[in-house]
């Protein structure tokens, strides 16, 4: 389920360099929740420093990144790749939290590590291996989850947060995260662990409030055997901790109805894009910080993300929600821009309007869709939009 991210580092793999330094910062992101924490850690040696970045997943892949460097020359470009999207804040954490949070991430790929390709194992196994050489050297102990887990989640802000982030990490057998969000026994949550008994991805969910702290969810859930649907009844005592939580339906739906039920607006804005690609650089729009292109049929896409994660808040929650905006560049040189908000497309053309680019575009048209277009027409076989919305099928 998750969009994986590999970078390799420089550090050999048979010496164990640390064992002359001393660990000296680690910065993290505050978003265990998501399933995610990015970390920068500082060591220094002498008058020099080593820096460390890792990105964690706990649904499935572990270390799923890592980047070192002796030099500061483009860490922070590096760092906001590594950190690209995960719409937290960054906090200070201990080196022996550090531990922790690695080694949980660890276990939790030990347990899916089988079903990766031979390429992933080999990189997973060599940052195990610096793992291993950063115990060794400093000597030191991970921290538990008791002591780490809080210091990389924000404060839960009402009821339908703590609710989306359960349901979240229950269908990706998230334990720690699952029992920080509640006061269920451990007996409680692996018998509920077994009840969802599929892993998956909370595409969305739809809550409400029945009174007396109790409410009745409508998710959606993707797993790899498709979408289901689900019933949820939960109840939350005053401190928007999970006291029950009872699955009281479950049906398989098709990829049709899971459409229906996910469907959007989609505003789009269309440009002709005049110049060669090689020339055409989206930085120097105002509003984009990190280039990370996805190639699709059609073309290459880069998204944009909210700097927070509000979306989880919602009682009304889409997965996709913490996505500002999406840049996508067609083959036949092709602008598309869209949002789901029509403020926020509103500020991505006045941004791509008043900047550099103004030059090499040419507004072609706007388009306002009750239903999600983008991504079909991003894997259609023809990568004019206009040929897509106008004539989708030319032989009929």
């Amino acid at each position: 389920m998750s969009n994986l991210k590999v970078i390799n580092g420089g550090m050999s793999d048979n010496t164990n360099i640390f064992k002359d330094m001393v660990f000296s910062t680690c910065k993290a992101t505050d978003t265990r929740l998501m399933g995610v924490v990015a970390l920068r850690i500082t060591w220094t040696k002498k008058d020099k420093s080593f820096y460390q970045l890792f990105h964690l997943d706990y649904s499935e892949y572990g270390i799923d990144g890592y980047y070192d460097s002796n030099t500061y020359s483009n860490l922070d470009e590096e760092w906001k790749h590594m950190s690209f999207g995960l719409g937290g804040q960054e906090v200070d954490i201990d080196f022996d939290d550090c531990l922790g949070l690695i080694d949980q991430a660890i276990s939790i790929n030990l347990i899916h590590r089988k079903n990766h390709s031979e390429d992933l194992i080999e990189f997973q196994q060599k940052c195990d291996k610096i793992y291993e050489f950063m115990l060794e050297a400093s000597k030191t102990k991970p921290s538990y989850p008791s002591v780490f887990m809080c210091k990389v989640i924000k404060e839960i802000e009402n009821s339908y947060e703590a609710i989306n982030y359960f349901i979240m990490r229950i269908y990706d057998h998230d334990f720690y995260a699952s029992e920080y969000l509640s006061n269920l026994s451990e007996g409680y949550l692996e018998n509920l662990f077994y009840t969802c008994d599929m892993s998956g991805s909370l595409i969305r969910n739809r809550i409400n409030d029945m009174g007396n702290n109790k409410y009745i969810c409508n998710s959606l859930i993707l797993s790899e055997s498709g979408y289901y649907y689900n019933n949820i009844s939960i109840e939350l005592n005053n401190k928007n901790q999970i006291t029950s939580y009872e699955l009281d339906q479950r049906q398989r739906i098709s990829d049709i109805e899971a459409a229906f039920y996910t469907k959007q607006k989609e505003y789009i804005t269309l440009f002709n894009i005049k110049v060669d690609m090689d020339q055409f650089d989206l930085k120097k729009c105002g509003l984009i910080e990190v280039i990370n292109y996805k190639t699709k049929e059609n073309g290459l896409l880069n998204i944009l993300y909210n700097k927070n994660n509000k979306h989880v808040l919602r009682k009304n929650f889409f997965m996709n929600g913490d996505i500002f905006g999406i840049y996508f560049i067609t083959k036949s040189m092709q602008l598309l821009l869209m949002s789901h908000k029509i403020v926020n497309i509103n500020r991505m053309e006045n941004d791509i309007m008043t900047s550099a680019l103004m030059k090499e575009i040419e507004l072609v048209d706007r388009y306002q869709f009750e239903t999600q277009v983008l991504e079909s027409f991003m894997n259609y076989y023809d990568s004019d939009f206009e040929n897509f919305i106008y004539n989708p099928n030319p032989e009929t």
